[in-house]
């Protein structure tokens, strides 16, 4: 190397200064130099002279992975630079780039963002286009470790992003700890710093009470009325901590002396907490009244009208699959598993795509008692003797928790339901359906082809009452539409019926969509009552009282096929998938206990056997030997349920099965 006419350095002039690889390749073949090693060396030469354009592309020759790509880029350029490769990268197609790879890069432009405003502080109008660049990388890009983007901003005192992060993120838990954290710190925020005191009193976040008590007079008053909504220890989601406490205590009272220390630790843990809470409620109470001069306050109590409960309450669901995750209550408890997209398995945040069972601890802590679940596409609902709690992405409102949360990877209690009487749930692609146990229907939201039956095509982000006269029995909730069986055994739908989900072959309504209810008939006998209903995507099944099972509607490829099978006899489209079908007749005089449907199968559960087919073929046949499914043969099962392209069963001994697509069975 100290030679002036090295080989090496030859190499490298013929790379760096006379942009000539042609030459250096033949060089380094001549001296058998390792090709890939040098041209990394290169990169670095020109990355420490500003020159980042070249360097990244020599470092692209070289083959240097795209993490280690990024972090030497880190190493030695500004937080702009940076920023603007990473954005580059993270824009590329995904199947350039794993999951892992990408978290860590959406980890490092965290990390660039938050110095690059601290870096800032100096300029306001600077800042706020940094701050500005920030939030959007955090709503839209969600590769990224969530708990360390609280921490960074929380201790880099950037507060309305860790509002945004509690928001839009569902991360309320970590913003809590974070927030502990540096109010235990001397160097606390200052009482009259206003976008610290408007993320301490979001109302998602409950803790920091000891600050608040210590600084209410500094506090404005638009601040203390925050923390009035905040800290009401009579909404919804303060109640069931409370009811948790009360059901503890009650427990304990007639326990022995055997239980383990850490349930007594937990439940002190909660009952300190909500004492806190309540105390700190008192204090904010007292001191907005003194500084708005309110002597009392009158609450007018109104008087509910008792409502008739429907004949017969809809059967509960321990079982769900989704599209890519399903859940099962167990013992009271909800576990779930599959693909962890925007949280929908509501175990918290995860930096792995996929999981197998695992418990849904929020719940549990809780001490609310499971009663039913539905998987949407990526977002789940259970049903509790304390209302309905939702988690996962909320794109399109879905959860019904508001327009402002993007996705919440925790189980987060339906305030505008809370008060009701919940008995059944459908979670659809991206809108749900709930019945309350007086027949009437809550729909909420994507809404752009009618699906939640208000008359028109908006989105709702809180459930909204759909107006229907008849008390139903049982609602479904399907990809673009929806099915609810009337209390009298009647079908009706509303949504898309491009598919014929709508079974409008024989009647005279809008061939594309229904924003009310409509009736659906059944064929041939439109007499004969119905008991059962189920959706999923496209297809509708129903169970008759004489124990038929019927279905209707098609897939986008189903749709195809039938098109191009008519195209090449030259024959007029019969649009056949617009009418219903038999397909099954149970030979018992016991009811058909559940059905179900997934993308192009279904699935009959009569008498402890399961009967499966596809919707393609019109075909339903029972396992065989040479079916791939025989290991089911000779089990008994209680509960099926279908997925995209996949189905799970309960066996009557509470073994669960799966079959289908290997990734959601592994």
């Amino acid at each position: 190397m100290a030679c002036p006419y090295s080989p090496v350095k030859r190499f490298i002039k013929y790379v760096i200064e006379e942009n000539d690889l042609e030459k250096a390749e033949k060089l380094s073949y001549i001296f058998a130099f390792n090709l890939q090693q040098l041209l990394e060396y290169c990169g670095d030469l020109m990355i420490s002279q500003r020159s980042y354009h070249s360097g990244i592309i020599l470092y692209k020759q070289a083959k240097v992975h795209l993490l280690k790509r990024v972090l030497k880029l880190a190493v030695s350029a500004d937080c702009k630079t940076l920023l603007k490769f990473v954005h580059l990268c993270l824009s590329a197609s995904r199947i350039d780039m794993n999951i892992t790879t990408r978290i860590h890069i959406g980890n490092v432009a965290v990390m660039a963002y938050v110095e690059l405003l601290l870096r800032s502080n100096s300029n306001e109008q600077v800042k706020a286009n940094h701050t500005t660049d920030f939030m959007d990388f955090l709503v839209h890009e969600s590769h990224f470790d969530p708990i360390l983007a609280v921490n960074m901003t929380c201790q880099a005192g950037h507060w309305n992003i860790v509002s945004l992060l509690s928001k839009s993120r569902g991360l309320q838990f970590e913003t809590v700890v974070a927030f502990s954290k540096i109010l235990q710190n001397d160097l606390s925020p200052n009482p009259s710093n206003l976008d610290f005191l408007y993320a301490l009193s979001e109302p998602t976040l409950t803790q920091s009470f000891l600050y608040i008590r210590e600084n209410l007079e500094a506090f404005p008053i638009e601040i203390l009325k925050r923390l009035v909504i905040q800290l009401d220890p009579s909404q919804p989601c303060a109640m069931a901590f409370l009811r948790a406490i009360y059901q503890n205590d009650k427990d304990s009272s007639g326990t022995d002396s055997n239980i383990d220390s850490f349930d007594y630790e937990a439940v002190d843990g909660c009952t300190t907490v909500m004492k806190d809470l309540v105390e700190t409620f008192l204090f904010v109470i007292l001191s907005l009244t003194a500084r708005l001069g309110l002597l009392e306050t009158t609450v007018p109590v109104t008087k509910q009208k008792e409502e008739k409960t429907i004949n017969r309450l809809p059967d509960l669901q321990v079982l769900s699959c989704g599209y890519e995750h399903a859940a099962v209550i167990r013992n009271n408890c909800v576990y779930t598993m599959g693909v962890n997209a925007a949280g929908c398995l509501g175990t918290g945040p995860m930096l792995t795509n996929t999981s197998g069972p695992r418990l849904v601890n929020t719940l549990q802590d809780l001490k609310v008692t499971a009663l039913s679940v539905s998987c949407g596409r990526k977002h789940t609902l259970c049903a509790t003797d304390w209302g309905v709690f939702a988690w996962g992405s909320n794109s399109h409102g879905q959860l019904g928790l508001g327009p402002h949360l993007q996705e919440t990877p925790y189980p987060q209690l339906i305030s505008a339901i809370s008060q009701l009487k919940i008995v059944d749930i459908s979670a659809g692609q991206y809108h749900n359906l709930a019945l309350t146990h007086s027949g009437k229907v809550y729909s909420w939201g994507w809404g752009i082809h009618g699906q939640l039956g208000h008359g028109c095509c908006d989105n709702e982000y809180y459930p909204k009452l759909v107006k229907f006269d008849s008390p139903v029995k049982q609602v479904a909730a399907g990809h673009a539409h929806s099915i609810i069986l009337t209390c009298d055994g009647k079908v009706y739908g509303f949504g898309s019926n491009v598919f014929g989900q709508l079974e409008s072959n024989s009647r005279q309504i809008d061939s594309k969509k229904c924003t009310k209810p409509t009736w659906v008939v059944i064929m041939p006998d439109i007499y004969v009552p119905v008991e059962k209903i189920v959706t999923s995507y496209f297809h509708n099944m129903a169970v008759t009282a004489d124990q038929k099972v019927f279905m209707w509607g098609a897939s986008p490829e189903e749709m195809r096929f039938y098109q191009q099978r008519n195209n090449s006899k030259n024959a007029e489209l019969s649009e056949s998938w617009k009418s219903s079908i038999e397909m099954y007749e149970s030979k018992a005089r016991i009811p058909i206990k559940e059905i179900s449907v997934g993308y192009r199968h279904c699935a009959i559960l009569d008498k402890g056997r399961i009967f499966w087919g596809k919707n393609k073929d019109e075909e339903l046949t029972e396992p065989n030997v040479k079916d791939p499914y025989e290991d089911i043969i000779g089990h008994k099962f209680d509960h099926v349920s279908c997925g995209l392209d996949y189905t799970m069963a309960i066996e009557q001994n509470g073994q669960v099965f799966a079959w289908g697509t290997p990734a959601m069975i592994e």
